[in-house]
């Protein structure tokens, strides 16, 4: 292969990985929450809860919260006043999509402990969510267009050296 077609393979590897890289990040479709150590204000329920989807109340032993998952954040509604700091510790857990929660699982992505929620009615919290790691593509392109550089330039250098 010659240089001049291996720099315009190079480039265009390049190019394509920095689209990949540089692309707008983009949010989950979904997300999974679930009550963690609490006391059954979502009666022991997980929830998959869709981008700028409906939302979902729990009710319970304590004051009821309204769930949504709108733009990249998690949004806690207080439908009632509350005294948080009144009940035992636990909190919300958010899973990934492909991830639904389970008994014993720790492999959330966020957590929200129950101090932070919303105090009085009509309050909302807000949670921002870990946006889904980059592409394996973007990597994979990436990795492509470093070994393509560096044949680029061992190649020059054969050729200088000649």
């Amino acid at each position: 292969m010659s240089n001049t077609k291996l720099c315009q393979l190079w480039s265009a590897t390049v190019a394509a990985a920095l689209l990949f890289a540089l692309a707008p990040t983009v949010h989950a479709e979904q997300i999974w929450v679930a009550e963690l150590d609490g006391m059954s204000f979502f009666l022991n329920q997980s929830f998959l809860l869709m981008h700028d989807g409906p939302s979902v109340d729990g009710t319970g032993n304590l004051a009821p919260l309204n769930l949504s998952y709108e733009g990249d954040s998690l949004k806690i509604r207080a439908l009632a006043d509350n005294d948080w700091t009144q009940s035992s510790p636990f909190g919300i857990g958010v899973y990934p999509e492909n991830h639904p929660p389970s008994s014993g699982d720790d492999s959330f992505i966020a957590f929200i402990q129950w101090l932070d929620f919303p105090a009085t009615a009509g309050e909302v919290v807000s949670v921002p969510i870990p946006v889904p790691e980059p592409s394996s593509l973007a990597f994979l392109l990436l990795g492509i267009a470093t070994l393509l550089g560096i044949a680029t330039v061992v190649s020059y250098w054969k050729r200088g050296s000649a």
